[in-house]
């Protein structure tokens, strides 16, 4: 119950600060246990992340490799998200820009 509770808290002070994740550590475990992504319905960025989503769910090898990518970014990260943030941005991005621009092509968009 506690988390749904931050989650609504930071859902509606994200509505003036622009919050767009939130992560809940899990008291028990010390450790990010959930990843609550949020955005506007009618955003672009939601119509990326769906298409990466999508992507991934369609292709086994590119939803590997991007597992490998994020399993190694959270080993190095040891639980700082402030680390995770920035080693995805340096490390994941280009895949993650490289998967949505093939969904793109594949749908003809």
């Amino acid at each position: 119950m506690v988390i749904i509770i931050t989650a609504i808290r930071a859902l509606q002070a994200g509505k003036r600060s622009g919050v767009r994740r939130i992560l809940l550590p899990h008291e028990t475990f010390d450790a990010i246990t959930h990843h609550l992504y949020v955005c506007r319905e009618d955003g672009i960025e939601l119509h990326r992340h769906l298409l990466f989503r999508d992507y991934l769910r369609n292709h086994p090898e590119s939803r590997k490799q991007y597992e490998q990518i994020k399993t190694g970014i959270a080993i190095q990260a040891n639980q700082d998200k402030t680390v995770y943030a920035e080693i995805k941005e340096e490390t994941a991005r280009a895949f993650i820009d490289g998967v949505i621009e093939k969904a793109r092509k594949d749908r003809g968009i």
